[in-house]
């Protein structure tokens, strides 16, 4: 274990020197990342409990949209 006098940066100011990129707006995060052929995903639930399935047709027919249907994973589950 450290002595506290060994210690630097505990108790201390650090300059912070991801600010002025952050300020500037020119950080870069990681919602900001392009790959290409990337797709952006959204979950879409029914409007009340009991629907078996959420209508996609409205989604598929818009263009440049793709519909994943995920609903042969959520069958219920055999309990053995």
């Amino acid at each position: 274990m450290k002595a506290p006098t060994d210690y630097r940066i505990v108790g201390t100011s650090v300059p912070r020197v991801d600010i002025p990129a952050k300020l500037a707006g020119d950080a870069v995060f990681v919602h900001d990342v392009r790959v290409p052929g990337m797709l952006h995903g959204r979950v879409v639930r029914p409007p009340y409990a009991g629907v078996g399935r959420t209508v996609t047709s409205s989604a598929a027919r818009c263009i440049g949209r793709r519909v994943v249907d995920c609903a042969p994973a959520r069958r219920p589950r055999r309990w053995s």
